[in-house]
């Protein structure tokens, strides 16, 4: 048993390497000691047993009559010292007598320890410097998982406090309830969180999903990861992946880079299915722990490109703003084609498509008529942004090879942000069709040369020939609007909507379904041979789905997107 003086005295050693006021010399003692004293390492134990115990309170803390804090002898040397301290005489001291004589006092004849008294005082000392010390310094007990890197709009259930990036991370709950956050564990795995998400932080390299979504990028070889669910875990083998669960607590992976392993059941030792997946591939567990795989899953997690469009954009970015919707825009299955024209410093005479449904095709080329010049590269609605300014006397375009992925002749959303800068901009902005005197699967145009209703309108065009004038509908009358514009038409093959800068400007009922046909899509012309249909002014983005948007989407649409 370590003597209690001992005992005070390496109290203080560990309470200094704690709050790192150590010197060297004081360490080494400390160090020799834990090393080489099974006794003093107990101490050490029962020590940080305490120290836990007043973090986990931050209050007086009394010990139950069962917990064994610090050791026997050090709370009960006021009762061993009591009969053990060698008697101490007092001595007295003589009184002066007064002006009024008092009786003599008798001197005692007992003698009192003063050891009890001083071991007393010691003790309570160390203990209230111990409580101190967890008070004013408080260490969390449970162990170091990761650290908080970057939020968005985050807000955190009970928490007490705002979290702040760069907060360190230990084992326990963590609740997102609004935005999104990017945390760093100790081995270096990035994980993003999109609220709604609950989740347990259990080590640097295993989690517990209970509710919503994360995605985890495997950035160091030598690390390892696993995610458990309730109804599933999900271990990964270098890789990138999301992981889901929704409130029926279906579990739902996808897998972007690398390669994991998805089996039945919270406990990823204990299993009694599972399935390999790879790099595009996802897959389902049910709360009856059947598994399957999963297509187009790829659209429910964010990834880091996308965390950082929306991190730059809550910093006030318009053009980050927009980034982190197109990212989004394109993962939407039902989008079929969608050009953000950003050039390609080393394909510049090419349009590129990025729908991630269609990605690799549709791609346009630039074109003249005539051989002329082509459409120029020109800057778009933010100096980070391209964009194509269109000359209508240089008789160009953009043409995308037929491809019955792009030939729509049901449901149908088209939208294009444009700029017009004079009363001759405008024009045919997108149109899929045979050829001039052939089927059109549609066709969008904004105060278009042609006719007197179609220069103050939009219009769609869905067709049988050029001369099946009742299938071309315009809008109403709209106000002449220049600078950057976003324009759309929707319909179901019953109603049809127009949309101008966000907002429905125009509905129209129109019952039509014609026959289909694969045809090449035109940008910035009707048809090549008819030089008045062409556009005049600049495009900056065109979206072609087969359905129909909301008025909320379209919307979105143009917040995100406006400059």
């Amino acid at each position: 048993m370590i003597a209690r003086t001992e005992q005070y005295t390496l109290l203080r050693l560990i309470l200094g390497a704690m709050d790192e006021s150590l010197t060297a010399a004081e360490f080494a003692v400390l160090d020799s000691r834990l090393r080489n004293d099974p006794e003093a390492l107990n101490f050490y134990a029962q020590v940080m047993r305490m120290q836990t115990l007043l973090v986990q309170s931050r209050e007086v803390f009394v010990p139950r009559s069962d917990e064994v804090i610090l050791d026997d002898s050090f709370w009960a040397m006021l009762l061993d010292d009591q009969y053990k301290a060698e008697p101490v005489a007092v001595e007295q001291q003589q009184q002066k007598p007064t002006v009024v004589p008092l009786a003599e006092v008798p001197k005692p004849s007992y003698r009192v320890s003063k050891t009890p008294l001083a071991v007393a005082i010691s003790a309570l000392a160390a203990f209230l410097m111990l409580a101190a010390y967890v008070y004013f310094n408080p260490r969390n007990p449970a162990p170091l998982v990761g650290r908080l890197t970057r939020t968005v709009d985050a807000q955190w259930a009970n928490a007490t406090g705002v979290i702040s990036s760069n907060a360190d991370l230990y084992a326990g709950p963590l609740h997102l309830t609004k935005g999104y956050a990017e945390l760093y564990t100790e081995n270096g795995t990035q994980v993003i969180l999109q609220a709604p998400v609950e989740l347990d932080l259990e080590s640097p390299s295993q989690f517990l999903l209970r509710r919503g979504r994360i995605t985890v990028h495997i950035q160091q070889t030598t690390s390892d990861f696993v995610v458990r669910t309730p109804t599933a875990s999900v271990v990964d083998f270098g890789t990138e992946f999301g992981v889901y669960v929704d409130d029926h607590l279906n579990t739902v992976t996808h897998v972007y880079q690398g390669q994991v392993e998805l089996r039945s059941g919270s406990n990823p030792l204990r299993f009694e299915q599972n399935l390999s997946l790879r790099q595009g591939q996802g897959g389902l567990v049910d709360p009856q722990d059947k598994l399957k795989p999963k297509d187009n899953a790829a659209g429910h997690f964010m990834r880091s490109e996308e965390f950082g469009f929306h991190y730059l954009a809550a910093q006030g970015s318009a053009y980050y703003r927009w980034k982190a919707y197109s990212l989004q825009l394109r993962r939407d299955p039902d989008v079929a084609a969608y050009y953000t024209f950003e050039k390609k410093p080393d394909q510049a005479d090419v349009l590129m498509n990025v729908a991630e449904s269609t990605f690799g095709g549709l791609n346009g080329r630039l074109r003249s008529a005539k051989g002329g010049r082509l459409p120029t590269w020109t800057q778009g609605r933010w100096p980070e942004k391209t964009a194509l300014a269109f000359d209508r006397t240089e008789h160009q375009y953009i043409e995308t090879a037929a491809d019955a992925r792009i030939s729509l002749n049901g449901p149908i959303t088209v939208a294009a942000w444009i700029c017009r800068e004079s009363p001759k901009d405008g024009g045919h902005i997108v149109s899929n069709r045979v050829s001039t005197d052939s089927l059109c699967n549609y066709q969008l145009g904004y105060r278009s040369p042609t006719t007197s209703t179609w220069q103050k309108s939009l219009h769609l065009a869905r067709k049988l020939n050029s001369k099946d004038n009742v299938n071309q509908i315009s809008s109403v009358p709209l106000p002449d609007i220049y600078g950057w514009t976003l324009v759309a038409a929707t319909h179901d093959n019953q109603t049809l909507k127009f949309y101008l800068n966000g907002r429905l400007v125009d509905t129209q009922h129109w019952l039509y379904k014609q026959d289909w046909a694969v045809a090449n899509l035109l940008i910035g012309s009707d048809f090549v041979d008819d030089p008045s249909q062409r556009f005049n002014g600049k495009m900056g983005e065109i979206v072609v789905a087969k359905r129909v948007f909301s008025d909320q989407e379209i919307a979105r649409m143009y917040e995100a997107g406006k400059p």
